[in-house]
């Protein structure tokens, strides 16, 4: 009888290491998808954020062509390169193309992100006419 008794426990024993591996392994598969969804949610924020970034930085290159083409002996200089926290390769370029003698074609492009890694890189740019500004007084 006790001999009985023994192999039932073992078999038991057996059977409940076998539902506990299951189990463990049940909750490492749900816990590394779960990871794996933070992860790519991390990436995705990231890059929204490195978007906006050179958004703003489109924008403040823009203002500042038209402030620096406005003013009388005003120069855009060819390359600006900045340094933002957390953002490697910061550069805002300007270039002109010139149409006629009345207006000129100005691009501006920012960029945020390493050359050597183009997924990671973020470009914006515009094009735009700047006419010259006459500092004539109001005739009436």
């Amino acid at each position: 009888m006790k001999l009985l008794v023994g192999k039932i426990n073992r078999r038991r024993s057996g059977v409940i290491s076998f539902i506990v591996l299951a189990l463990l392994g049940c909750c490492s598969v749900i816990l590394l998808q779960l990871l794996s969804t933070g992860l790519q949610q991390r990436s995705q924020l990231r890059r929204d954020l490195q978007q906006e970034q050179t958004q703003w930085l489109l924008r403040a290159g823009v203002e500042n062509a038209v402030v620096n083409t406005i003013e009388p002996g005003g120069d855009l200089p060819k390359t600006i390169a900045l340094k933002l926290p957390d953002f490697a390769d910061v550069e805002l370029r300007f270039s002109s193309e010139g149409v006629d003698s009345k207006s000129d074609l100005l691009e501006v492009a920012a960029s945020i992100g390493k050359l050597s890694t183009p997924v990671n890189r973020t470009l914006l740019s515009t094009r735009f006419k700047i006419s010259p500004v006459t500092l004539e007084p109001n005739q009436e």
